[in-house]
C-alpha cells in the first residue's frame, strides 16, 4: 500500500489539485497556452495532466514503495477477463463507425496519424494519471470506504480536477458538463472493475482509459461526430459497458 494515512491522502489530493491549477492559471494568463499542441502549451499542459501521477510517485517515495507502484504499469498478471472489457468498450466506437458510416471520411485517417493519436493520448492521458487516480487512489480510499464508495469518490475527485477546463478554450468546453460527468462515472466503474479483475496491473486502467481518449479523438478526426455530439450519443453505450464491468468482477463466480 503507498498510502495508508489520512495526512498522506490530503497530501496527494492537495498537490494534484495544487500543480494543475497551477498550470490552468498559467493558461488563462497566457492564450497561446491553451492549446498542448507546441510552445508554450505543451510543457504547461503536462504538468496539468501529470500532476495526478507526479503526486503518486512522490507518495510512493515517501514510503519507500516507488518500485512497487511503477511494477504495476507493466505487470500483466490477471488480465484474462479484462480483454473482454476492453473488447466492449471498443465496441462502442464500431456501432458508432456501422451507425455514421455513410459521413464517414477514411481517408483523413493514416496509419501514421492512427500512431500519433494514440502515442500522443497514452501521454497526455492515462500514463500522467493512472499511476494516481487508479495507482493510488482508489485503493487507498478502498480501505476507508469500500469498493463503492471509493469508486464514487474518485469519480467525483476526476470530475472536479477537470472542471478548469470548460473555463479555457478547450475541446472539451463543447461538452455539456453533466454528460461530461455521466462518462466520468461510467469510466471510473468500469476501469475499478477491470483493476478488480487484475489487482496487481494498472494496464487494465491505462488501456482503458486509453480507448475511451482514442475512440472520442477517432470520431472527430473521421468526421463521423463532432465531440459534443459524440459524448452525448455514446453515454448510454458506455454506462452499459461499465454495468456489464461490474457484473462481470462481481458475479463471475
Amino acid at each position: 500500500m503507498f498510502i495508508t494515512s489520512t495526512s498522506s491522502l490530503l497530501l496527494f489530493l492537495v498537490g494534484t489539485f495544487s500543480l494543475s491549477l497551477l498550470a490552468f492559471g498559467l493558461m488563462l494568463a497566457i492564450p497561446a497556452a491553451q492549446s498542448p499542441e507546441g510552445w508554450p502549451g505543451l510543457p504547461i499542459w503536462l504538468v496539468a495532466v501529470w500532476s495526478p501521477s507526479l503526486m503518486a510517485i512522490f507518495c510512493a517515495c515517501r514510503t519507500k514503495s516507488l518500485d512497487e507502484l511503477l511494477s504495476k504499469v507493466w505487470s500483466i498478471r490477471g488480465l484474462g477477463l479484462v480483454w473482454w472489457v476492453l473488447l466492449l468498450s471498443c465496441g462502442v466506437f464500431c456501432v458508432a463507425v456501422f451507425w455514421f458510416r455513410e459521413q464517414a471520411d477514411w481517408k483523413s485517417c493514416t496509419p501514421s496519424l492512427f500512431l500519433f493519436l494514440v502515442g500522443f493520448n497514452l501521454f497526455l492521458g492515462p500514463l500522467g494519471e493512472e499511476l494516481g487516480w487508479r495507482g493510488l487512489l482508489q485503493p487507498a480510499l478502498q480501505m476507508r470506504f469500500g469498493w463503492w464508495g471509493a469508486t464514487c469518490f474518485v469519480a467525483v475527485i476526476w470530475a472536479l480536477w477537470h472542471a478548469p477546463l470548460w473555463y479555457i478554450d478547450s475541446p472539451q468546453r463543447e461538452i455539456p458538463f453533466v454528460v461530461f460527468c455521466v462518462h466520468v462515472f461510467a469510466y471510473s466503474v468500469t476501469m475499478a472493475s477491470a483493476s478488480s479483475l487484475a489487482p496487481h496491473s494498472l494496464l487494465p486502467a491505462i488501456l482503458l482509459h486509453l480507448v475511451f481518449n482514442v475512440s472520442s479523438g477517432l470520431v472527430v478526426l473521421l468526421g463521423l461526430l463532432g465531440t459534443s455530439k459524440w459524448y452525448t450519443w455514446s453515454a448510454p453505450g458506455y454506462v452499459v459497458v461499465a454495468v456489464f464491468a461490474y457484473c462481470l468482477t462481481f458475479f463471475r463466480g
